[in-house]
């Protein structure tokens, strides 16, 4: 290959840097040695989630096709929300893991930094992304909201354990949000009313599920285990969206909790109110809000989420 034909083998990067990302705040803002790495490269800083639409629409306009996250699932979750309106054909994906728990990184795999990326041609792009699907969740009152992992009722209590009460990072902050989740669940003055559970409706085609307050709901478009020794998740079949669905006051909780975590349940639990599944896509009802990727979203009374899985995104790992 001659010198004049190398730069059309260069893909167009972004690298797009989320300076309050928790593993950036002690990180010194772009400088000119980064954008320097290589002149295929544009180092862009986030200025808010304001501007995002905004900084999306001009690396659109000015032609990207590797957009590199440095940040971690919420960033992630919100540059994937507004990437279908930005580009007419989205970039492929790379995450730079600064963030806290970075499971979507764990999961789809992660660029080291911005060394890595040296040298990298189209070919090499194509050759080592993979296409995911992606969870997209339809508002009445709201733009979309598209992420990996989603849920409610407990599952709102152990994002609120980890983001107050918590400081570890990455897996030992997702295990002890969970341990304390279950610990409340069970013992202690709140046990009862986590138990009881949050009224919801919650509709699969093809599967009926009882009415009435639900204890926990989740649903990803993860192949399992979530982290090390989580899977909870079960009767998966080839459709893309897994789910988990636990009636409020189930029986047995204590014994059901490890066949849960584990993905492995007993013939007695579906009848307890213990079920799980795959789909393509089911509507939800949820007075209080919804946490996807960390995050709680509000959600108005009365008004139904619509979840689905039709769009997927190329993601890169190096």
């Amino acid at each position: 290959m001659g010198d004049d034909e190398e730069p059309a083998q260069r893909p167009r990067i972004a690298v797009l840097r989320n300076p309050s990302a928790s593993g950036n705040k002690s990180r010194v803002a772009a400088t000119a040695t980064d954008a320097d790495l290589s002149d295929n490269i544009q180092l862009v800083q986030l200025q808010g989630l304001p501007a995002l639409t905004d900084q999306l629409a001009q690396l659109a306009q000015s032609g990207c096709d590797l957009l590199v996250v440095d940040g971690g699932d919420g960033t992630v979750r919100e540059v994937v929300s507004r990437l279908f309106d930005a580009f007419e054909c989205p970039p492929i994906l790379g995450i730079m893991a600064n963030g806290n728990t970075n499971l979507i990184a764990r999961k789809f795999g992660r660029v080291p930094n911005l060394e890595t990326l040296r040298g990298l041609t189209l070919p090499q792009l194509q050759a080592q992304s993979h296409l995911r699907p992606v969870l997209r969740i339809d508002r009445p009152d709201a733009p979309p909201i598209r992420g990996f992992i989603a849920g409610w009722g407990a599952y709102t209590k152990g994002t609120q354990i980890a983001v107050t009460e918590i400081a570890a990072r990455g897996q030992g902050q997702v295990w002890r949000a969970i341990l304390a989740t279950a610990r409340r669940a069970l013992f202690g003055a709140e046990a009862r009313a986590i138990r009881q559970g949050i009224p919801v409706t919650v509709s699969i085609p093809g599967c009926h599920l009882s009415g009435g307050p639900r204890l926990l709901g989740l649903t990803t478009v993860f192949d399992m285990p979530l982290l090390p020794g989580i899977a909870p998740f079960w009767d998966a079949g080839d459709k893309p969206i897994r789910w988990l669905d636990i009636i409020g006051s189930p029986r047995w909780l204590w014994l059901a909790a490890p066949f849960i975590l584990l993905g492995r349940p007993r013939a007695w639990m579906a009848r307890a109110g213990y079920r799980s599944g795959n789909c393509d896509g089911l509507t939800l009802g949820i007075p209080g809000g919804i946490v996807v990727d960390g995050e709680v979203f509000d959600t108005q009374p009365g008004l139904l989420l619509s979840l689905s899985a039709g769009e997927t995104v190329r993601f890169i790992s190096i």
